[in-house]
């Protein structure tokens, strides 16, 4: 998916890329609404050696596109979409 695609996607599609990555089936997993499943991708991006390109992307998600400067209290309260949209940016090119 392009960067574009991942931004504009559906709940669904967005859980499907993540499941395809995460090696799970799809049935069982849903990062858009999740939180539990969400964390577990952070978790995937640590192994992955990922974390300041994860923390761009989640912060250009939370922050740049609502018109705002980097705000720490944006970042941690990210809702479980943003995160797997910011996973699915992060993990783009490694894939």
């Amino acid at each position: 998916m392009t960067k574009e695609e991942i931004l504009s996607a559906t709940p669904e599609r967005l859980n499907e890329q993540a499941a395809k990555i995460m090696s799970i089936e799809k049935e069982f997993w849903n990062s858009v609404y999740d939180i539990r499943h969400a964390y577990k991708l952070e978790e995937k991006v640590k192994e992955m050696g990922l974390q300041g390109k994860y923390c761009d992307e989640l912060d250009a998600i939370c922050c740049q596109m609502e018109g705002l400067k980097f705000d720490f209290w944006n970042c941690i309260h990210a809702t479980p979409e943003q995160r797997t949209k910011a996973f699915l940016l992060a993990t783009m090119e490694v894939e």
